[in-house]
């Protein structure tokens, strides 16, 4: 559900030499009074706040922000286009982050459209405190708890001093499992299936302009949960530039590519070096559609004859579409990707977009390969960016609450999946936070699907149910508090199913599917809320037309791999009459797979299909 990285640094007022990856970063490059930037996006695991030494071992927590002893300025919110800041920093200090923000995704747009981009309907959270997370009561007593569960699990004395097998130490009477100590992390990024949030400590000394910068993590987070997803040598290709690129003030300078050298006989026999050749563009480009989707899978895609060379040949395809002196052509990459995203790439569609054939297009790319290999690329904002106009206020209960709790909700899931025993005190907080706002608020549709999903996050179905509902009837935008209100309304169905043979009555599956209604209209779609009507579909007496399962047919649009999902197509079309676009979605997990079983299951079906044809 979640995940942690980093994805802004923070540098001295120069001209970056190039994207690096800090240990821990977070989402742009900041200033002295920002420690940390951490929103880098999609990665393996929140980066430590400082480098540690590689004997020491850290535990590290995201930190809670907001306790009611804290004291402090109020808390100030502001909003913007896909942004939503809650802040106890001065406003011009709020003001620029969000600033930044705006003008850096704004610049990144010149390397990757935003159509091209993972959507979210519900805005980015960002909350930026100046406390001294780091000390709380609540942490402290978690720290505390743990030690304490350590000791009885091992059964030792507080007393004992001695070091211990299994890796365990007794230091200053405190148990330290596998670490030597519990850090807070000072920044961090969190999300979850539907939102994005940031958490900035930020340290306010001599406030001065400093050079930001998106970090590579947060770049290929937004390229790799796209739907449907994009062509792997596109991902790889502009991954490749983006390491390569500088951020300037209303612009970014890609560097030189690298590109393999060969040895090669003259006439003469003398051995000189020359630029690597070309990969074949039928062969690079792949006529079997070879693309990554969001959840890791691979679709068949050409082996190419190294990792090195075909990243090398995505980057120059890329760059020679943007540059103008190249293609000066980028509408036409950006709907040439489009197209190779929802289908099977080929020549024609190739011609469509660039007016030229494969050949007629190597042969431009070899002449543009030494510009590409010697010379840095420019491009520039035209017209140059508006940034937009953050009006901070004071923020309210409600708001407050709803923020806070959402980010101690997440914390839940990263604590948990790490550190099973923290994550009681971290649910209990999140708790806590989202219950005062809503006794002191005015029930906000958005603090509602907040407090239900942590319910859900907890596994209390029961009580996230009626606050789901109510946030679902405000029609709030929140693409997951749809999908969990619709799984447990089939969950309590199906334990009370009407019809016959224990299947769904069609007014059962009419009530159970009404909120999906909206969902699919929100961003991101989730593959779990097409594969959930899919499966309240095959459970029902209802008869379905091929206007009803076009949802299905929408869900395979954008998750081509999910090959559950597609099998529920094909089932469904069979058991309404549809048999030749079942047949048709049996062919394509045929074709998708290299699982015997799999294949196996596809053509059972379809042999099922062909017996109740005979006649």
């Amino acid at each position: 559900m979640e995940n942690s990285e980093s994805a802004l640094q923070i540098e001295p007022p120069r001209l970056m030499p190039g994207l690096r990856r800090p240990g821990p970063s977070f989402f742009l490059v900041m200033p002295p009074w920002i420690l940390l930037f951490v929103v880098g996006l999609f990665a393996a695991g929140a980066r430590g706040a400082e480098p540690t030494d590689s004997a020491e071992r850290v535990v590290d927590l995201p930190p809670f922000i907001l306790e009611e002893t804290l004291k402090g300025p109020p808390w100030r919110l502001a909003e913007a286009p896909g942004l939503e800041i809650l802040s106890r920093c001065p406003d011009y200090v709020s003001r620029h982050l969000g600033e930044e923000i705006a003008r850096l995704n704004s610049i990144l747009r010149l390397l990757i459209p935003e159509e091209l981009q993972t959507k979210f309907s519900v805005p980015t959270v960002i909350i930026a405190t100046t406390e001294d997370v780091g000390h709380t009561a609540v942490w402290q007593k978690m720290v505390e708890e743990t030690i304490a569960q350590e000791r009885k699990r091992l059964g030792v004395s507080a007393d004992d001093a001695s070091p211990l097998a299994d890796g365990f130490l007794l230091r200053n009477r405190f148990l330290l499992p596998t670490f030597n100590r519990v850090r807070l992390l000072p920044n961090m990024r969190l999300w979850d299936k539907d939102e994005v949030a940031l958490l900035f400590v930020l340290q306010e000394q001599d406030f001065e302009q400093r050079h930001f910068m998106l970090t590579p993590d947060y770049a290929r987070f937004l390229l790799e949960n796209r739907t449907p997803p994009l062509p792997r040598w596109y991902l790889e290709g502009t991954m490749s530039l983006y390491g390569l690129a500088e951020f300037e003030q209303n612009g970014v300078t890609i560097k030189p590519i690298d590109w393999e050298t060969v040895l090669v006989k003259n006439e003469l026999g003398v051995e000189t070096k020359r630029l690597r050749e070309l990969i074949p563009l039928n062969q690079f480009l792949g006529e079997s559609g070879a693309a990554r989707n969001s959840a890791g899978d691979t679709a068949a895609e050409p082996i190419p004859p190294s990792a090195q060379a075909w990243t090398a040949e995505s980057a120059l395809l890329i760059r020679w579409a943007l540059d103008p002196k190249g293609a000066a052509n980028a509408p036409a990459l950006w709907k040439y990707v489009a197209l190779a995203s929802a289908g099977v790439p080929n020549e024609a569609m190739f011609q469509e977009c660039f007016g030229l054939s494969y050949a007629e297009a190597e042969a431009r790319l070899n002449k543009y390969l030494p510009t590409a290999t010697r010379r840095p690329l420019s491009l520039t904002l035209e017209p140059p960016v508006r940034l937009p106009h953050f009006a901070f206020r004071d923020a309210t209960v409600d708001e407050i609450g709803r923020l806070k709790g959402e980010w101690e909700r997440l914390g839940v899931a990263y604590v948990k999946s790490r550190y099973p025993a923290l994550g009681s005190e971290y649910l209990a907080q999140a708790r806590r936070t989202l219950q005062r706002a809503f006794e002191r608020g005015k029930h906000d549709p958005r603090l509602l699907a907040v407090m239900g999903l942590c319910e859900c996050d907890a596994g209390n179905d029961s009580g996230a149910r009626e606050l789901l509902a109510s946030a679902v009837q405000a029609q709030v935008i929140r693409p997951r508090a749809y999908y969990e209100l619709t799984r447990i309304r089939y969950a309590e169905a199906m334990a009370n199913a009407a019809g016959s043979s224990g299947r769904l009555t069609v007014n059962q599956t009419t009530e159970i599917l009404r909120p999906l209604s909206t969902a699919h209209l929100q961003s991101p779609p989730l593959y779990e809320l097409y594969e959930l009507a899919g499966e309240v579909w095959m459970h029902s007496e209802a008869a379905q037309t091929r206007r009803n399962l076009a949802l299905l047919d929408e869900g395979i649009r954008l998750y081509p791999h999910r090959l559950k999902l597609v099998y529920q197509a094909a089932f469904l079309n069979a058991s309404n009459g549809f048999v030749a676009e079942a047949n048709a979605l049996i062919d394509r997990g045929v074709a998708s797979t290299a699982d015997a079983a799999v294949r196996a299951k596809f053509e059972e079906l379809r042999s099922t299909i062909r017996a109740k044809s005979a006649p």
